[in-house]
């Protein structure tokens, strides 16, 4: 182990603000019996708090800068009245990204961009969605000699009253953009944004863009389950309940978990892997057991899912708890690959325990 930067070393030892720190850095790679081994060797005897008060301030941080003009993103500004934010480079790549590995700058988004532009305007996507909330479209960007797959997402307001309350906390691009970094600070794999654009007139939000990573890979709701290995099927399900988990602990609840919202990303190393790519339902406030219920609920229409299934799910979420099956009939419309089976549900009177406490930082 080498030191790469000694600009913070300095006489009188360490104090309990370094250790704070240290565990809010290692926290995404160590596990929680490292986080606890290590408090032990470093705290000086004092208790395991329940939180990381240095979380907060560094999340916080973090934020203030996404949507600044700093090493990590930019800004742009054109004479049409386009303005907005985009990405420049990640500090630490995360596993589920392929653009959080690469570097852009602001010449490729200023010859980018309103050639996007144009192509969303003459209808030249590819539509996954549309309505009256907006437009979901598919294409690819040319950035820095490289085509890269990308969601491009349009909301409209569906209801008149979307232009008052939207005054004061953003557009819903805008909206996005600080959740789903919000959501990659903390480490909860997400589609990852690209760019934010917003069109004022007379200082008010009319139309707004954001544009994402296309995480490659099936939806869960469509994803061909039998086609698994039995271990990576059941570490696929483990993983969502410990994502849903996650977001838990860390004082959010996401009550639109439902299987179309996950994309099941391959990967020959690691196995499959779920990932979000519609965050809007992550709400900061706890409603234990929320999403997971909601995600048990969407799999039973897929006629592939088993009850094996569903215990690897609720055993990723709550992994300490005692599990129950629901009775054949409680199960809605019987849509099951098991005929007659329940599906594994943490039981009621035995929430999830709170997590060890380093899991925290």
């Amino acid at each position: 182990m080498y030191l790469l930067d000694g600009y913070a070393v300095r006489p009188g030892g360490l104090t309990q603000a370094d250790v704070f720190r240290l565990w809010h850095s290692a926290s995404r790679f160590a596990t929680r019996t490292d986080l606890l081994r290590g408090w032990k060797l470093l705290g000086q005897g004092a208790p395991v708090p329940r939180e990381n008060p240095v979380s907060a301030r560094v999340y916080h941080s973090f934020l203030a800068r996404s949507t600044g003009d700093n090493r990590y993103f930019g800004r742009l500004d054109f004479a049409d009245g386009w303005r907005g934010v985009f990405f420049k480079r990640a500090k630490y790549p995360r596993p589920w990204s392929d653009v959080s590995r690469q570097s852009f700058d602001k010449g490729q988004w200023e010859r980018a961009w309103p050639q996007l532009l144009t192509r969303i305007g003459d209808d030249q996507l590819d539509v996954i969605k549309r309505g009256r909330s907006g437009d979901v479209l598919a294409g690819k960007v040319e950035l820095g000699g490289q085509s890269i797959d990308v969601v491009v997402k349009r909301p409209r307001r569906r209801y008149w009253y979307r232009y008052l309350n939207e005054i004061g906390r953003g557009a819903r691009a805008r909206r996005a953009w600080v959740k789903s970094w919000k959501m990659i600070a903390r480490n909860v794999p997400c589609a990852w944004p690209l760019l934010m654009m917003e069109r004022r007139r007379l200082g008010y939000v009319v139309d707004t863009v954001i544009v994402l990573e296309r995480v490659p890979g099936p939806t869960l709701a469509a994803a061909d389950l039998d086609a698994m290995a039995p271990r990576r099927r059941d570490g696929l399900f483990r993983r969502a309940g410990r994502v849903l988990r996650r977001i838990e602990t860390l004082g959010f609840s996401h009550f639109d978990a439902k299987a179309s919202n996950w994309i099941v990303r391959p990967d020959p190393v690691r196995g499959e892997s779920p990932v979000l790519v519609d965050i809007d339902g992550i709400r900061q406030r706890r409603w234990v057991a929320l999403g997971v219920e909601r995600l048990l609920k969407a799999m039973r229409k897929h006629p592939q899912y088993t009850p094996a299934d569903s215990l690897a799910l609720c055993q990723g979420y709550a992994p300490f708890t005692r599990i129950e099956r629901e009775r054949a009939e409680e199960v809605e419309g019987g849509e099951w690959g098991m005929e007659g089976s329940g599906s594994a549900l943490p039981t009621p009177h035995s929430p999830p325990p709170t997590p060890t406490p380093p899991e925290a930082g």
